[in-house]
């Protein structure tokens, strides 16, 4: 298991760290996770996805406690229809949102599967619809639509903290487009480990997942993917 002493020295290469799901539960991989974060945070994007599995949690205050610490040091946080029933069960998106933004997130951000998404800044609220598609399997969406923003945010160039806190209503709305298109995308395809493999060829996104390798593998997928998706494109 993970601990802080294993934590390594990133190039300055890498323009984003990844957290999330049940690695930010276990101990000590929890706690690593935390100090890699608190040292990051000034020099990267971070993003969360807390993609939680209630039966893992054993210390649901403990947890929260955790959770508002991570969401403090993150740029971007995205959490899920269950997430968010999870974590608020008596509150709106809006009022979560506005309170993780209120502890540091600089974005917001919640999927609603075939309904879409919407995300959150300090001055914008964005919603964009979900795209139509034959289900064949949800595995990986998650990670795909936060693999999305990143890879699209990288492509405007715009993969910075700076840029990020600074996005306006036009360039949000793109960056979330694409992400849906990406997830509907990952949903139908039968062959995605395929197209991972095809993926793997490009140059990759300097992004490196510190805590959930499904989030890579979608990184990957994206930069495969946007050779096929854009936002004006399904």
């Amino acid at each position: 298991m993970l601990t802080e002493v294993d934590l390594p020295a990133f190039p300055k290469t890498v323009a984003a760290l990844h957290f999330g799901s049940i690695s930010l539960v276990a101990e000590p991989c929890g706690s690593a996770l935390e100090a890699l974060m608190k040292r990051e945070q000034k020099d990267r994007v971070l993003t969360l996805d807390p993609n939680i599995r209630p039966t893992l949690v054993h210390n649901r205050d403990g947890y929260m406690a955790r959770l508002d610490r991570l969401v403090a040091m993150v740029d971007i946080a995205r959490l899920s229809e269950d997430d968010l029933a999870w974590i608020a069960p008596d509150a709106s998106f809006e009022t979560l949102g506005r309170r993780w933004l209120d502890l540091g997130a600089r974005m917001v951000i919640l999927t609603r599967g075939a309904e879409g998404a919407t995300a959150i800044t300090a001055s914008h609220a964005v919603s964009v619809p979900g795209i139509a598609a034959k289900v064949v399997d949800t595995v990986g969406a998650g990670d795909t639509f936060t693999a999305g923003i990143l890879a699209r945010l990288d492509a405007l160039g715009l993969l910075t903290k700076k840029a990020v806190a600074n996005l306006d209503r036009e360039r949000l709305t793109d960056v979330l487009t694409f992400a849906t298109k990406a997830a509907a995308v990952t949903v139908f395809a039968r062959r995605r480990r395929s197209a991972v493999a095809e993926g793997d060829r490009l140059s990759g996104v300097p992004v490196l997942p510190a805590a959930c390798g499904a989030a890579c593998t979608a990184t990957r997928f994206v930069r495969w993917l946007a050779q096929r998706v854009t936002p004006e494109r399904p």
